[in-house]
């Protein structure tokens, strides 16, 4: 008899568990940028690519191409991690959020001709669009520094 309360108790604590995890698009499109960011400006376009609407895979397929040898270099010989940090989820519709993140220690692409360097702190606006509980970041171009804080 003890077992089966047991089992009664715990299955009742696991459906206790799953209605307390509620739906937030806010979490959603944020933790989808962050992980596109995270891969993105860490070289890791394979994973990037995980993180975007199907128009927008040209893009990293695009910057894939664009990495030189010295950027690899560069970024092999970062004292810290490129880290990244979501610091605003802002709505332009019910699913499309401009979701801002903060990059530290990102290896950055310059002017055709110049070579990249390394940025201490660079804000970017991702758009990410929600759907059916999914997110995926939709690009119209190669992410772009909103604000710079060079070292």
């Amino acid at each position: 008899m003890s077992k089966h309360f047991i089992g009664i108790a715990a299955a009742l604590m696991m459906m206790t568990a799953c209605e307390k995890e509620q739906y937030d698009p806010d979490r959603l499109v944020s933790e989808k940028a962050e992980r596109f960011a995270e891969a993105y400006f860490n070289f890791d376009y394979q994973e990037a690519i995980e993180h975007v609407d199907s128009a927008s895979v040209k893009w990293i397929n695009f910057a894939a191409s664009n990495v030189t040898q010295s950027d690899i270099d560069l970024y092999n010989q970062l004292e810290a991690p490129t880290k990244v940090e979501v610091s605003d989820v802002d709505w332009t519709d019910n699913a499309t959020a401009t979701v801002t993140v903060i990059v530290n220690n990102v290896v950055e692409k310059q002017a055709i001709g110049k070579p990249s360097q390394v940025v201490g702190e660079a804000e970017y606006r991702l758009t990410v669009v929600e759907r059916d509980k999914q997110a995926f970041v939709r690009m119209a171009c190669l992410p772009q520094s909103e604000k710079q804080n060079r070292d």
